[in-house]
């Protein structure tokens, strides 16, 4: 299977790590209801069809000044996020980064929609952290709320990427920190006519897309579905990136003719010795904030550890698991993963998004 976490080497001890996403479908924009919403976010849902690794962190200066020599950042610090960049900035540095590890995908910024993709996690609210935001989990301006959140520390720089909370994917810094550029033109109106599979933006324009927020913006300005945008050639101490790595989806092989009359049957296939091993035990940490053990046997049992129950998974499938109390589940493995989502009640699921979505890691 596809790695899950991809780790690049770019020399001198420097590393940049990836995160697989995988494909799959959400809501994106955000509901009438949403507060301080821009009239820019009307709700449309997106099919993202193939898998793609996104960095874990924005890029640091150190990475940055390793691939490109220079660091004209206005707040320092080597693990900090590189900002001050502007979008033609970046492509430059892309296409730098590309010649450096050639041969492993090609790396880009990641468009609108992928963006939000990774962002939300599977969630629905405002903020993957749920319905409000505090600065406990994302570097913004402090001396605003958001909501029913309370006012905080307002820190006036970039801070060490990673320092906060992560969401469900495993990605930091999705709020705040510095605006992270996408591929996109922005229109306001390209949510009401862009395609439904894969959006990349609208073919001209005047302005880059950028997402997340920064540092000195006000959470409303780092919700998951804000749309920020500035001039490609501009360059600003709120101004960042996070990478995205596209790699090559093999083509399924035709499948082989049938034998001709009196001919012998080709022998049946066996698994590959390299398959995904998925026995042991995972813990899936939700984007509630909840954690659960499952035991996965060797014929694919999967047991809650917590509640007792125990169910069967196809090795690359996924089941549904519906419960008296009105909610539905449904457990997956995929490349390696157990992604967990729960929909309540259970008449929501497959109509809407789940209420709140889990990723697994092996701990034993």
């Amino acid at each position: 299977g596809i790695p899950v976490v991809k780790t690049v080497d770019l020399g001198n001890g420097i590393k940049l790590e990836m995160v697989l996403i995988p494909a799959g479908e959400f809501i994106m924009g955000s509901p009438k209801t949403e507060a301080m919403r821009g009239g820019d976010e009307a709700r449309h849902r997106v099919r993202i069809t193939k898998p793609f690794y996104i960095g874990k962190c924005e890029v640091t200066q150190e990475q940055w000044e390793r691939v490109t020599g220079q660091n004209w950042s206005e707040h320092r610090g080597v693990k900090n996020p590189v900002d001050s960049t502007s979008w033609n900035d970046c492509q430059a540095f892309m296409a730098k980064l590309n010649a450096l590890v050639k041969g492993r995908g090609t790396f880009a910024l990641p468009t609108e929609g992928e963006w939000e993709y990774a962002c939300r996690a599977g969630t629905t609210t405002p903020f993957h952290t749920g319905k409000t935001v505090s600065v406990d989990h994302a570097n913004y301006n402090g001396d605003h709320a958001y909501a029913s959140g309370r006012k905080g520390i307002r820190r006036r720089k970039t801070i060490p990427v990673g320092s906060l909370t992560a969401n469900a994917f495993g990605l930091y810094d999705m709020h705040g920190n510095v605006w992270e550029w996408c591929a996109d033109f922005y229109d306001k109106n390209y949510y009401r006519s862009g395609p439904r599979n894969d959006p990349t933006g609208p073919r001209t324009g005047g302005a880059r897309v950028q997402r997340g927020g920064s540092w000195d913006c006000k959470p409303s300005d780092c919700r998951a579905a804000d749309r920020g945008w500035w001039r490609p050639a501009e360059r600003n101490g709120n101004h960042g990136l996070r990478v995205i790595l596209r790699i090559p989806i093999k083509a399924k092989s035709a499948s082989a003719p049938a034998p001709r009359a009196g001919e012998p049957k080709a022998p049946r296939r066996q698994p590959r010795p390299d398959a995904p091993n998925f026995t042991g035990l995972w813990r899936v940490k939700y984007n509630n904030g909840a954690t659960q053990t499952y035991q996965v046997g060797a014929d694919d049992t999967v047991r809650l550890l917590e509640e007792g129950r125990t169910t069967t998974l196809q090795r690359g499938g996924n089941i549904l698991v519906r419960f008296n109390d009105g909610k539905i589940e449904r457990r997956s493995f995929t490349n390696g993963v157990l992604f967990v989502q729960h929909w309540d009640p259970a008449s929501k699921y497959p109509k809407r998004p789940p209420d709140v979505t889990g990723r697994g890691t092996r701990i034993r």
